[in-house]
């Protein structure tokens, strides 16, 4: 299940446009566990 910081990243990051993200830490935590997730999955080789 998503949580609300989780959501919003997605929809920040599904505008298209660059972001930083200064404060809070755990937004800025939260993001990069994401994108780290996100990442893998786009690694992985098609089944």
């Amino acid at each position: 299940m998503w949580s609300a910081c989780e959501w919003l990243i997605l929809r920040i990051g599904l505008l298209g446009a660059d972001f930083t993200i200064e404060e809070p830490a755990e937004f800025r935590d939260r993001a990069r566990e994401l994108a780290d997730r996100l990442h893998r999955a786009a690694a992985r080789p098609a089944r």
